[in-house]
C-alpha cells in the first residue's frame, strides 16, 4: 500500500503525507480479514488521537486523512488533495 501510494502520489499530485498515513492507519484496527464493516472508523479514531503525538498535520490535511479512513471500508476512492 504504500510503494503503490507513494508512486501514485508523484503522478496524481496527492499529499504524500496524507497518502504515507493513509498505508499506515486505513486497516490499523481491523478485527480480522473477513468481513469488519467499522474498521475504517477505528483507523480514523486512531490517526485522529495520534495527531500531535506520532505526527503533526495541518486541520485540512487531518480531514482529508479521516475522511479517507473513514471512506475506504464503502470503497470510496478519493485523490488525497
Amino acid at each position: 500500500m504504500l510503494e503503490n501510494g507513494t508512486q501514485l502520489a508523484a503522478v496524481t499530485g496527492a499529499n504524500l503525507r496524507v497518502v504515507q498515513l493513509f498505508a499506515l492507519f486505513h486497516d490499523s484496527r481491523r478485527l480480522n480479514d473477513d468481513h469488519d464493516p467499522e474498521h475504517g472508523a477505528r483507523g480514523a479514531a486512531l490517526a485522529g488521537e495520534m495527531n500531535g503525538k506520532l505526527f503533526t498535520l495541518e486541520k485540512e490535511e487531518l480531514a482529508l486523512l479521516l475522511d479517507a479512513c473513514l471512506r475506504h471500508t464503502r470503497g470510496y476512492v478519493r485523490c488525497l488533495k
